[in-house]
């Protein structure tokens, strides 16, 4: 069982219970529900995300390009020699 204690440090700042409390309902009553503020990202992080895409596209294509040349060479090699 949880214990919310009066702290006079606290209340001065309005985070402590007016007086002990067992129950969390009465400890919580002062503070409105929590609400999760909405996220935002601002250019500057989309500018990020952008140029990481980028970076990961490029990424790709030089491997499928590797691939793809690795592939020629399996094929057409034989026929050469």
């Amino acid at each position: 069982m949880a214990v919310y204690p009066r702290n006079e440090v606290a209340l001065e700042h309005g985070a402590s219970v007016e007086t002990e409390t067992t129950v969390p309902a009465e400890a919580y009553a002062p503070f409105p529900p929590y609400e999760p503020a909405p996220v935002e990202l601002g250019r500057d992080a989309m500018g990020l995300v952008e140029e990481l895409l980028q970076e990961v596209l490029l990424a790709l294509l030089v491997v499928l390009a590797a691939v793809g040349i690795a592939v020629v060479v399996v094929l057409l090699l034989p026929a050469w020699l």
